[in-house]
């Protein structure tokens, strides 16, 4: 009989929901899914999070990073990566943050994020309208506060 890692099965599942290549759980799985998630998340949780929230595939983090996808792979996977290559993954934050959905997730009010960033409300509607580009810092000032 052949034993099943059923976490990283889901994990991987959920990546495929992210990146559309199936289009969903069924109930009972996403239940078990949720039953796993541990209420005091790992840094590796975390990591899987951040990435599939952000909409990244394992080869776009590592392309960003400058290392192996089977870097990205393991360190997901719990197995062993150098010291230097686990402080690189965990300081990692997106470069394409989704806007639109960052301020969905967070349920954030325009008027919160100008406030966050140091912007007026209307340059916040533009971003979420894709009238006008986010700026890196905003991105960057976003995903600290997130972090606090």
């Amino acid at each position: 009989m052949v034993e099943v890692d059923w976490e990283n099965l889901l994990i991987c599942m959920a990546d495929a929901v992210a990146f559309g290549v199936i289009d969903s759980f069924d109930e009972k799985i996403k239940r078990d899914f949720e039953a796993l998630r541990l209420v005091d998340k790992t840094d590796v949780e975390k990591f899987i999070e951040k990435r599939l929230d952000n909409n990244y595939s394992r080869e776009e983090v590592a392309k960003e990073l400058g290392i192996n996808t089977s870097t990205i792979r393991n360190y997901e996977l719990g197995n062993k990566v150098s010291g230097k290559m686990e402080r690189k993954i965990k300081a990692w934050n997106p470069a394409k943050l989704n806007f639109e959905l960052f301020v969905l997730k967070h349920e954030l009010k325009y008027v919160e994020v100008a406030n966050i960033v140091g912007v007026s409300p209307v340059t916040v509607s533009r971003w979420v309208n894709d009238k006008k580009d986010v700026p890196v810092y905003a991105k960057k000032r976003l995903l600290e506060w997130v972090e606090m």
